[in-house]
C-alpha cells in the first residue's frame, strides 16, 4: 500500500514514464481511471499514457476505486490495481530483477483533502509509486509516507 500526502512535488521532466492502461471491468472504475489519464496528460511532467503495447514501459489496470470517509482524517481514496513492467530488448539485468519483485496488485490512497486538488495529489502520488516501482528516481525535495 502506498499512502499519499503531497508533500513531496509532482516530479520534473526528465526520463519519462509511459503507461498503457487496461480497461477496468467495473464501469465507475473506468470512469476514475479515464479521469486520471486526463489528469497525467494535464498536470505530469514524467508520466505519460499511450494506446500502444510497444510504446510502454508498464502496464496498469486499476481494479477498484473506492472513497472510505473518515472523521478525522477526512476522505481515505483507495485505487487498487495491477501493474506489469514491460522489459526491453536492450534492458539490463538489473531491470528484469526490479520487474520481478515488484508485486502484482497494488494499493494507492489518496488520503484527506489537504495540498492541492483530489487530482493533483494524486497524480503526484502515481507519479511517486511509478518511479518507485520502476526504480527510477523519484521527487527528492520532501517525504513520502508508505
Amino acid at each position: 500500500m502506498i499512502g499519499a500526502m503531497l508533500l513531496y512535488p509532482m516530479a520534473a521532466a526528465g526520463e519519462e514514464i509511459r503507461v498503457l492502461f487496461v480497461p477496468s471491468h467495473v464501469l465507475a472504475t473506468e470512469v476514475q481511471t479515464k479521469a486520471l489519464q486526463r489528469a497525467l496528460s494535464e498536470l505530469s511532467n514524467s508520466v505519460r499514457a499511450v494506446s500502444d503495447l510497444a510504446d510502454a514501459d508498464v502496464l496498469i489496470q486499476f481494479t477498484d476505486y473506492r472513497v472510505e470517509h473518515r472523521k478525522k482524517d477526512g476522505p481515505w481514496r483507495w485505487w487498487e490495481g495491477r501493474v506489469k513492467i514491460l522489459l526491453r530488448p536492450e534492458g539490463s539485468l538489473k531491470d528484469a530483477a526490479q520487474a520481478l519483485r515488484l508485486p502484482d496488485r497494488f494499493s494507492l490512497v489518496i488520503m484527506g483533502e489537504s495540498g492541492g486538488t483530489e487530482m493533483e495529489r494524486t497524480v503526484a502520488a502515481f507519479e511517486h509509486f511509478l518511479r518507485k516501482a520502476l526504480g527510477r528516481d523519484a521527487a527528492k525535495h520532501g517525504r513520502e509516507l508508505i
